[in-house]
């Protein structure tokens, strides 16, 4: 089983909407930040993490301003690493959404 990250968008308006880091998408972010997805993981940059979702919600067909205001409109973005195939009915790129649950949401600190 191959490993899929997914990443769980959470608008300001409350919707969500998870979709999968296809390898298009990890290498434009290498060309992007001159960096692996394996670097991140070290020196996690915020940045990084918003742009990898806002570049997986383009990529899977949805028509998305560009970054610096998307962003406006984002809540939290959540990373997920699983170990699953994809079921059967489910897109490559945009996967169902799962609810909400409190580690995902921003702290009050």
């Amino acid at each position: 089983m191959a490993k899929i990250l997914k990443l769980t968008v959470t608008k300001l308006d409350g919707t969500e909407k998870t979709y999968s880091v296809l390898p298009v998408t990890k290498v434009a972010f290498e060309r992007e930040f001159k960096c692996g997805l394996g670097t991140m993981k070290e020196t996690q940059r915020e940045e990084q993490v918003y742009w990898l979702a806002w570049d997986a919600t383009k990529r899977a067909g949805e028509v998305v301003k560009p970054f610096d205001d998307w962003i406006n409109d984002l809540l939290d973005v959540t990373v997920q690493d699983e170990d699953a195939p994809l079921g059967e009915g489910t897109s490559p790129t945009t996967l169902p959404s799962s609810p909400s649950s409190p580690e995902s949401l921003p702290s009050s600190s």
